[in-house]
């Protein structure tokens, strides 16, 4: 879902942060700010890694309490284990946006206490899961193919070791079916 500021609402005060570091001044503006007071923070990647809106998806539900922070050593020991639930917006029920095109996660919420530093822990929390995921897949393949006998790893390594001949191929044929027309153009 992509987030749309509701009509009848502007941006009051914008704030640019291009680095890590800078991450501290949020926290000091979500501070100052009322109870009550509306937060939107937009998040740009560098690019849309894969699994991008199941990991938007997964730090929304740790944000709205409907499951735990991980216990990683990524994510503040207050956090782990815990259900935090974030107050949204009252026109939607999401906290967490992604833009439809650009590597952007909108998080808008309303502030109830400083609220940054969990948003903050549950990114985190989220990208450890993740790269635990990847690892352990790849670890689980890596099992698999050593106890899987002779018989079964053979046609697969068969097929593996010609895919390059049948890129090759098709892009030869390609460039063969395309000749004719490129020659009568001449």
């Amino acid at each position: 879902m992509a987030f749309t500021l509701p009509p009848n609402l502007t941006a009051e005060q914008v704030t640019s942060i291009d680095s890590l570091s800078g991450l501290a001044g949020i926290t000091e503006l979500e501070a100052a700010q009322p109870e009550g007071q509306r937060m939107l923070v937009g998040i740009t990647f560098q690019w849309r890694f894969p699994f991008f809106e199941w990991a938007a998806g997964l730090v929304n539900l740790m944000l709205k309490g409907s499951i735990p922070f991980p216990v990683t050593e990524d994510v503040p020991y207050q956090y782990q284990n815990q259900y935090i639930q974030l107050t949204p917006w009252p026109e939607f029920t999401d906290i967490v946006f992604v833009d439809p095109t650009e590597p952007v996660w909108y998080i808008a919420w309303v502030k109830t206490s400083p609220w940054w530093q969990a948003i903050l822990a549950a990114m985190a929390g989220t990208f450890a899961t993740y790269v635990g995921i990847a690892f352990l897949v790849l670890f689980l393949g890596a099992v698999v193919w050593r106890v899987l006998p002779q018989e079964i790893k053979q046609p697969i390594q068969e097929v593996l070791n010609a895919l390059p001949n049948l890129v090759i191929l098709a892009v030869m044929v390609m460039i063969f079916t395309m000749l004719p027309g490129l020659m009568k153009e001449r």
